[in-house]
């Protein structure tokens, strides 16, 4: 009774903390941003208290844990006084207050709690209490509408509803039923025709035809574990390789840049050739599409110039800095790795997925979308493949 009681509350502080600190964050990403400015800082420390408290008071750390999660906060610091920009610092407590917690009350409660806070704000958003902007987008042959529906960028929109769908089939293990994963690619579907996210779009898709031949694939991932984290490694380098040498004068680079990256080869060349990879990283001022005043420069009402880096990686290398980039590197190499060799093969896919999105998006540092980072140091036992059950 003594140990249960303890369990419970221990649940509760960590629970409590991190529902802060998922709302405040994502209802900045939502045009209630600049009402909840003032409160986000009160709020984010506060639930940082209590994740913090839960991992000096309630956990046993190892040695290796307490001087990592102490090594990086000093780095994350470091890098604060040169970037503006605490992101991290507010996610390490995150991720290391999540050890012994269960993973999968943690994905049950990121995917209601998200839920739950998409549901308002669109809810809001129709109905005029909260802006709603449409954003034109221009197809070559046409233009389109892209609704946000609450959120700052239609883009921010598809993120959403992308990694809840990944939450949902983490969660699920990809054991769903035909009905569910036809519901899955009429979401795609969804998130194409409301935003217009493409990348969204199609990483819904590919999860979807994962869950359909989720048993083979756990196979192949059993016979090339060692394979994944390399090729994973390679697609990272090679963005970025793609980034540094883009050629605006090759019709291929081109077509690359318009159709795959929407654009996004070319700003991220733009970013490289005019800051320099420093260690600490360094502040760069980006002016995106997000929020009212990105509205404005959409609708060409403010004439200022669109300067965005897309990337998470490209952000990493030249804003947070080399030493922080090699981190993250090695870390995503290493769970990709583990999860594999521990045959929680659902963890290495939704990893991987998450991985690509973030060559084109920057959600990476963001907890209120990327889940897969809370569970990184959780208790992920329930996700184990059983040979008698999954794999046959």
């Amino acid at each position: 009774m003594e140990s249960k009681r303890r369990e419970n509350i221990i649940n509760l502080i960590y629970f409590t903390g991190l529902i802060l600190v998922i709302s405040i964050q994502f209802l900045t990403s939502t045009t209630l941003g600049s009402v909840v400015t003032s409160m986000y800082r009160p709020i984010t420390i506060t639930g940082e208290i209590l994740l913090l408290s839960k991992y000096f008071l309630f956990q046993k750390n190892s040695t290796l844990n307490f001087i990592s999660f102490l090594g990086l906060e000093i780095i994350a610091f470091i890098n604060y006084k040169y970037t503006k920009n605490g992101d991290l610092i507010y996610l390490l407590p995150v991720i290391f207050s999540s050890k012994d917690i269960d993973g999968k009350k943690i994905v049950k409660f990121f995917f209601m709690t998200v839920t739950i806070l998409l549901g308002i704000t669109v809810m809001l958003a129709i109905s005029g209490k909260i802006p709603n902007y449409v954003f034109s987008y221009n197809t070559g042959s046409s233009s389109v509408g892209r609704k946000a529906l609450g959120m700052v960028y239609p883009t921010t929109l598809g993120a959403t509803v992308m990694y809840l769908v990944l939450a949902y089939l983490t969660y699920k293990k990809f054991d769903i039923s035909l009905f569910q994963n036809l519901m899955i690619f009429v979401i795609a579907f969804i998130v194409k025709k409301v935003a217009y996210a493409k990348t969204a779009m199609l990483l819904i898709c590919v999860a979807g035809i994962v869950a359909l031949f989720y048993k083979p694939i756990c196979r192949i991932l059993k016979k090339i574990n060692i394979v994944v984290p390399i090729l994973i490694l390679v697609i990272i380098l090679s963005s970025l390789y793609l980034a540094y040498h883009f050629n605006s004068s090759s019709q291929f680079e081109q077509m690359i840049n318009i159709k795959l990256f929407s654009n996004r080869l070319y700003l991220g060349y733009v970013a490289a050739m005019t800051y320099p990879i420093k260690l600490f990283g360094q502040f760069i001022y980006m002016r995106g599409y997000g929020g009212q005043i990105g509205y404005l420069i959409n609708q060409g009402a403010l004439h200022t110039n669109y300067f965005y880096i897309d990337s998470f990686f490209l952000q990493t290398l030249l804003i947070y800095g080399l030493l922080i980039f090699l981190v993250v590197i090695g870390c995503i190499v290493y769970f990709s790795y583990k999860f594999i060799k521990e045959k929680k093969f659902s963890l290495a896919i939704i990893l991987s997925l998450i991985i690509i999105d973030n060559i084109f998006e920057s959600y990476m540092f963001h907890y209120s979308f990327n889940f897969m980072a809370i569970l990184l140091l959780a208790n992920t036992d329930y996700f184990i493949s059983k040979e008698n059950k999954t794999i046959r």
